[in-house]
This record gives C-alpha cells, structure tokens and sequence, in this order.
C-alpha cells in the first residue's frame, strides 16, 4: 500500500497537469498512489490527461463535472493511502514539500491538515494571498469599506497584519483557512469530519471543509518550508463571468451553512448594501494612486525598503498577493504579467507596519 495518496481535479488543464505529475516525483511524503479525476474536459484536454496514466498513476472521468470538491469525493474514495494531498491541476510542487508537511501531519494527531507556502512565480517571490474564513463582521467590514475610505483602511490593514504573520514566517503556525489548491491531510481526519460538501460549486468547498475541521477539534498548520506554485485560477479565469456567479452562490451556501441566523440576517442585508454600492461604480481607493496609464509591460516601482509591495485587481486590495522588497525597485515577473487579464490594475508599496503605505499606482494592462 502506498504511504500517500494524491488526488488531482482536472478541468480543461492538461498543459498544467503534466508539470504537475512531473513535480510529485521529488515531492517526497513517501510511496505514492496518484488519481487524477478529469471533471468533464474537452475531449482533447481529457486525452492529455489519460496520457498520463501508468502504474501509479490512475486517470478516471466525472463526466458530468460534479465541481472541485465532488471530484475530490471520487478520488479520495479510490484510495487507500493514510496520508492525502488533494490538489489543484495547475500547481507544481516543489522537491521536498510532502516531506515537510507529512512530519507535522504525522506528528501531532491534534493537527487536521497543512498548507504550503505558494507563490504565483517561477522565481518563487511573488506569494499567494492568505486565506481567512469569512464571517459576519468582515463580510459587513468588506461591503461598508466600498465607499468608507477610513473602514476602508482599517480593513484593508487588518488584513495585511494578519497576512504578514504568514508570509514573513520561516516557522510553522497555526492558520485558520488552508487553500484547497494543495491541501494535506490524514485519512482518519476525513473519516471523522467527512468528505467535501458538493453543494458548493467551485468556491467555497475549501473553507467548509476547514470550517468543519476546525469545529471536530483538529487545528491547521500553515508550513512555510514546504513551498509549491500555483499558477492560479487557471479554469476560472477561462470563464470569467460563470466563474463570478458561482463565487457569489458558493458564498451565499457558507453563510447559510455557518453564520447563524443572525449572521444570515446581517449577511443578506449586507449582500443587497454590496450589490447596489457596485451597481453605482467601482470603488474608491482610500489612498491617492498614481495612474501610469495604459502599459504592455510590467513598470517598474520605486520602493522604500524593507517594505511589502502588493498587487490586487480593486483599489481596496483586500485580496492582494504580496512580494518583500528592498532598495531595489519592485517590479512585477514577466510569467505574473503574462497571466494577467487585461484591464485595471492597482500597487502599493507598504512598510512592515502594515498601515503605512508608501506609494500606490494604478494602470491598465
């Protein structure tokens, strides 16, 4: 029996899954067993992924697409392995991180899953946000921030300081929401708490899941020396538009499954505020920004250091990813800006403070 099994979801992203499969070779965690699961691709994208197929790797079809987490549902219950890595197809795992995040899964029965550290770069600079779980009081700080420049700020470097926690960190730490993109876990823990609810349909699926861990008592581990990248909402961001319409019905399934009915109450309140706020316009930015205009390629931004140089699709930036600069001039890697879409953009420069900012720009790519 092999000590790990790794389930991968496929969505119309053979061209990532290769490196993907390829990357798990030097991932260590022990002897594998790897399923992929193809949620209903085109038929030349579901042969790329049957191509991959050999003696420990297995490649079935879901057909009818039953989303991320219901994909994982069926691999999961092909295996046997005590120890999962359920995976995103468009991440690449760097050589070593099973090792690192096995020896906490494995060492602490109170730990229900771990997380890597993930960067959006080859060069491994440029990190993922890091996740929180969504409740009444900061749906209602996010949607009142739209058009409060002072909430605001009080949000937006709420978020920051909590971020930073992470990803200045070299040690690992208790977090409370891990990314399902690489998500590393016990066989025992899904046992207990269950499988992934598939009534969430493309977002969401992670934070229940870990909302369920954290109610059986378990905690999450965010594991900094294990590192992977994640080139990030590949099948999203294929089909903006569909893609928007599921967050907002997974987001509505959380609150109706978490918040209370009092937090429900708030949440649809607060919901109806959101919508006709952004009906009117896109928000304002709380600080004033530079706008550099139209660019075909990546500027670059004079920073004071040591500071944090953020990049978010909303003046707000209350889901940036985040890169440590210096004296030198911080300046966005050409694989980021190649994956960028085209419209507006927004940067800023702040000190480790996490409130002062320094500078913001803003263009349109």
């Amino acid at each position: 029996m092999a000590d790990l099994a790794v389930v991968v979801v496929n969505y119309n992203s053979a061209d990532f899954l290769r490196g993907c499969v390829e990357s798990l070779g030097q991932a260590g965690g022990g002897s594998l067993e790897i399923v992929i699961v193809d949620n209903g691709s085109e038929p030349d994208d579901r042969a790329a992924a049957h191509a991959l197929a050999g003696p420990h790797v297995h490649v079935i079809d879901a057909p009818d697409n039953p989303g991320y987490g219901g994909g994982l549902n069926r691999g999961i219950a092909l295996t046997t392995a005590p120890f999962l890595a359920l995976m995103n197809p468009d991440v690449r795992v760097c050589p070593g991180a099973f090792d690192e995040l096995r020896r906490w899964v494995e060492a602490d029965a109170l730990i229900g899953a771990a997380g890597p550290r993930t960067f959006m770069d080859e060069g491994l600079l440029i990190q993922h946000p890091m996740n929180r779980l969504l409740t009444p009081g900061r749906f209602r700080a996010a949607a009142r921030a739209l058009d409060d420049p002072s909430t605001a700020r009080r949000f937006v470097g709420g978020y920051t300081r909590y971020a930073l926690r992470y990803w200045a960190s070299v040690f690992p730490r208790p977090i409370e929401m891990l990314s399902g993109a690489c998500l590393f876990t016990r066989r025992d823990v899904i046992e207990k708490v269950g499988v992934f609810d598939e009534s969430f349909p493309l977002y969401f699926e992670d934070a229940d899941w870990c909302a369920r861990v954290r109610e059986f008592g378990y905690r999450l581990e965010y594991v900094p020396a294990a590192r992977i990248l994640h080139f990030h909402n590949i099948s999203g961001s294929r089909s903006p538009e569909v893609a928007a319409k599921r967050y907002a019905v997974a987001e509505a399934r959380f609150a109706t499954k978490h918040f209370g009915r009092l937090g429900q109450w708030r949440y649809r309140r607060e919901s109806a505020r959101r919508a006709e706020r952004l009906a009117a316009g896109p928000p304002l930015s709380p600080w004033p920004l530079i706008d550099l205009g139209a660019l075909g390629e990546p500027p670059a931004f004079p920073a004071r250091g040591p500071a944090l140089a953020e990049v978010a699709g909303t003046p707000l930036f209350d889901y940036p990813v985040a890169s440590f600069v210096g004296a030198e001039p911080f300046s966005i890697p050409d694989d980021v800006w190649a994956r960028m879409g085209s419209g507006p953009w927004f940067v800023r420069v702040v000190l480790l403070d996490a409130t002062t900012v320094v500078r913001a720009w803003t263009f349109r790519k």
